[in-house]
């Protein structure tokens, strides 16, 4: 019992007197050039893109379309067939 009133008291002065010791300011630099390295256009993760429809060829042609301008845009075409 006495232990730990004793050790509730000394716990708060112990984290106050480093507080005070080690209460001093950083702060992270970030050098300039890593802010030039960014992309202008952000990048994003995994694009998918589901076509459905119940006239076969139509959607077969939009799917030539998409493919067209995907790859005009030069972007990564990945074929799966679920």
């Amino acid at each position: 019992m006495a232990f730990s009133v004793l050790k509730n008291i000394i716990r708060p002065t112990r984290c106050s007197q480093l507080n005070k010791i080690c209460s001093r300011c950083y702060s992270l630099w970030v050098p300039d050039y890593l802010e030039a390295l960014r992309p202008k256009i952000p990048l994003y993760p995994t694009l998918n893109i589901q076509i459905r429809g119940y006239d076969y060829p139509i959607v077969e042609k939009f799917q030539g379309f998409i493919h067209d301008l995907v790859t005009e845009m030069d972007m990564d075409v990945e074929h799966r067939l679920l």
